[in-house]
């Protein structure tokens, strides 16, 4: 009996096992935007990304795990029969979430500081191979429908927690990097999650996206 034991927990271990992987796998079955590699050091990247459409919403918060959780409920309502249509969206990744504010000056970039005037855009990266007007309208008016233009788009890699002060020395990493390339960003960071929380941390693929400007004529060595 007691072989017989160890043989039913072995299997059921061994299911238990399998069951843990494939989990954890889906989250690779997931597409992504196309994009071409224009440059590459360690875990820093340059890419080109044709256009694409995003489904976002801005929330009010300072805790950004809470509105992170919040918006990613509002797009998830949508893409799964959440709109006119009642159509199911495919996921895509990765889930877009950046910080915005009160400008302080017209030539100031926005804050992330924190204050009454925070708040964060969440946005889903849509199918691609559809335009804008071909997607269903949301239901709800506080998600939108957003056609993003082509654009150059520097890249810093990391796992784990993206906590604000990781993401904090991810992303002065990754100004310093593109610096030293002569480049200038044109937007405000992005952090871009293609894990879903249930992923385990040092699993968790996370990046932050710079936008940036025309190319410069020569790099720095």
């Amino acid at each position: 009996m007691t072989h017989l034991r160890i043989a039913l927990l072995g299997v059921f271990g061994l299911s238990v096992s399998a069951a843990i992987v494939r989990w954890q796998a889906a989250r690779h079955w997931v597409k992504e935007p196309a994009f071409a590699l224009l440059a590459r050091e360690q875990s820093c990247e340059i890419r080109l990304y044709p256009a694409y459409v995003v489904a976002e919403t801005r929330v009010q918060g300072r805790d950004a795990r809470a509105v992170s959780s919040e918006g990613f409920r509002r797009i998830a309502r949508y893409i799964f029969g959440g709109n006119h249509a009642g159509q199911s969206i495919a996921m895509t990744a990765p889930v877009m979430q950046q910080a915005q504010g009160e400008r302080i000056a017209m030539t100031a970039p926005v804050t992330q500081a924190q204050g009454d005037g925070q708040s964060f855009v969440i946005a889903f990266v849509l199918p691609a191979g559809r335009s804008r007007e071909e997607f269903p309208t949301p239901n709800d008016n506080i998600v939108t429908l957003r056609t993003v233009p082509e654009r150059r788009v520097a890249t810093l890699r990391f796992a784990g927690s993206v906590a604000p002060d990781i993401v904090a020395q991810h992303t002065h990493e990754l100004r310093n990097w593109l610096a030293a390339r002569n480049e200038v960003p044109a937007g405000e960071p992005t952090l871009a999650r293609y894990d879903p929380p249930s992923t385990l941390g040092f699993l968790r693929r996370n990046e932050i996206w710079i936008e940036l400007g025309d190319a410069p004529s020569a790099h720095a060595p």
